[in-house]
């Protein structure tokens, strides 16, 4: 089966192609700004409506293919940005209905968890989902239900870092700046830590690094900012795999591109003789192959596509729900 896939929750836009479980094409580009209030939903649709048929036409001339080769739509339907999330659901629409083809509504977190399976030899893990929009602790029940351990009380992980670099006047995302100021900083600086049972809390630990600005340099706020919102997820990652003794522990989401995290997450493993695995640095952050894997996942599981006059998409959606349609 060829899936044409497109997702477009937040800062990136991206189109594949996928046959069966195997990724043919997988193209994106994101949006990026140095405004101060940072990444405005009506900018972003207005990127990925600029971009959509563009990347759509190109994935299929680089795979050699046209429409009448494609079997499946497949798009991401949330959660994330109202405006974005918009403009994927109508191309994914009128490609649909164009061409008489049927959809998969993909659970966009779904995705992170599911492109973990097929590509970095995951099948018995505690995932560690972190991104601009969520921070959560997941099990795969049947690889198909997942089961939330823990998760951000608050802001997720991804955002507290972009939300910290824009104010310290960095560019967006942020993740990458803090992480390269945080090697320089001198000095470790106390902050609050605040976790809750299994659940996190990132907004006091965010407002109280950005009472330094000014008071302290930005290295080491950025240094004493991540060393303590990592070592928060550690705490309840690790009494996660105590619970649920799993064998791995894998690491999905845009923000674990982080090195720091990555080493931090892989030196608890090793300490408990669980093996440590990550998704591979082209599919940790949005793209459209884990849309096109996922509708494939699915597909194998017998969940049946939807017809195009039944199209939704939904800025909130629990990845519990990821299959009520």
């Amino acid at each position: 089966m060829r899936i044409l896939a497109f997702e477009g929750t937040a800062h990136t836009v991206g189109v594949s192609i996928i046959e069966n479980s195997n990724i043919l094409i997988n193209l994106k580009h994101s949006y990026t700004t140095q405004q101060p209030e940072g990444m405005l939903p009506r900018d972003v649709a207005e990127h990925h409506a600029s971009l959509i048929k563009e990347l759509t036409l190109k994935a299929l001339e680089k795979s050699s293919m046209s429409m009448k080769d494609i079997d499946v739509i497949a798009y991401s339907a949330g959660p994330g940005l109202g405006a974005p999330l918009q403009v994927i659901k109508t191309f994914a629409y009128v490609i649909s209905r164009k061409n008489s083809l049927t959809l998969y509504p993909i659970h966009h977190s779904f995705a992170h968890l599911i492109i973990a399976n097929y590509t970095a030899d995951v099948d018995d893990a505690l995932y560690i989902y972190v991104s601009g929009g969520n921070t959560q602790l997941i099990v795969l029940k049947d690889n198909l239900y997942p089961i939330v351990y823990g998760e951000t009380e608050d802001i997720a992980l991804g955002n507290a870092l972009d939300k910290l670099a824009r104010e310290l006047g960095f560019g967006f995302p942020g993740g990458k700046y803090i992480e390269e100021y945080a090697k320089k900083a001198n000095k470790f600086l106390e902050m609050p830590y605040t976790v809750k049972g299994m659940d996190l809390s990132y907004s006091g630990l965010l407002t109280y690094a950005l009472k330094l600005k000014g008071k302290e340099k930005v290295e080491d706020i950025c240094y004493g900012f991540q060393e303590h919102a990592f070592a928060m997820l550690m705490e309840v990652v690790e009494r996660a795999l105590s619970y649920t003794q799993k064998s791995q522990v894998v690491l999905t989401g845009g923000v674990a591109l982080n090195q720091r995290l990555q080493n931090m997450l892989k030196e608890m493993a090793e300490d408990r003789g669980v093996r440590y695995k990550k998704v591979d640095n082209e599919y940790l952050g949005d793209n459209a192959a884990m849309i096109g894997v996922a509708a494939w996942h699915l597909y194998k599981h017998n969940i049946s596509p939807i017809k195009a006059d039944a199209i939704f998409s939904k800025p909130r959606w629990r990845i519990e729900q990821h299959l009520e349609w």
